[in-house]
């Protein structure tokens, strides 16, 4: 068998509150991790990123009081449906994404708002816009992927940075096959290096299908 991947690259404390929250803040009843299953000690990031979803304007089913049919709600059905449009919209810019949720995942993250705090905000605020719109300059495509074979122990992708640039996300996120066991079956690891073949980034978490790096300026060219 095959193990399904993508990757991409973007350019581009913990604190709550129960009442109206600016979009650095969270909101106190949202959950938030590592997420640790198994007591291990190896975690898991989540929520993968965050959305809005407090004090947000939404219909109310008429024969619920005072029967204004609009009012103010909070939480997971406020929020989703920000990354649900977000992704809808992807693949309305790219068709090719459509059957490629490993790909779809992946951009969601490496054009996230970083919020800071990933044990608060995951990989940050969902960012519709940089989803779909990328930066100018590139001279290489902002996303790859394919299949491991199951023989293999790495794949090799190559990428050309501009000058001057702020920062360099790489992403790497799988679909791991369904397991009676809480540890992933697929581990894989992100090594960066740079032109010299130099590693200048390294994500190698246990328990999780994305590897992530984020590269600003000064820790070198990939």
């Amino acid at each position: 068998s095959q193990l399904p991947w993508s990757l991409v690259r973007s350019h581009a404390g913990p604190r709550c509150g129960d009442s109206y929250q600016p979009a650095s803040a969270r909101i106190c009843f949202s959950n938030h991790g590592l997420l640790d299953t198994d007591g291990d000690g190896h975690t898991r990031v989540k929520p993968d990123l965050v959305a809005p979803g407090t004090n947000t304007m939404s219909t109310v089913p008429p024969y619920i009081p005072p029967y204004a049919l609009y009012g103010l709600k909070s939480g997971t059905s406020m929020a989703q449906p920000v990354v649900a449009g977000t992704v809808a919209l992807m693949m309305q810019a790219y068709p090719s994404v459509k059957d490629w949720p490993e790909m779809i995942k992946a951009k969601l993250l490496a054009t996230a708002v970083s919020l800071g705090d990933v044990t608060q905000f995951g990989h940050g605020m969902v960012d519709a816009y940089h989803a779909i719109f990328d930066a100018d300059g590139l001279t290489t495509p902002l996303w790859s992927g394919g299949a491991v074979p199951a023989s293999a122990t790495q794949i090799d992708d190559t990428f050309s940075v501009p000058a001057g640039f702020q920062e360099v996300r790489v992403y790497l996120t799988w679909s791991d096959p369904p397991s009676l066991t809480t540890e992933v079956v697929d581990d894989l690891d992100l090594h960066v290096l740079d032109a010299t073949g130099t590693q200048v980034g390294l994500s190698d978490s246990y328990d999780d299908t994305v590897e992530s790096v984020r590269l600003g300026p000064g820790s070198g060219t990939p």
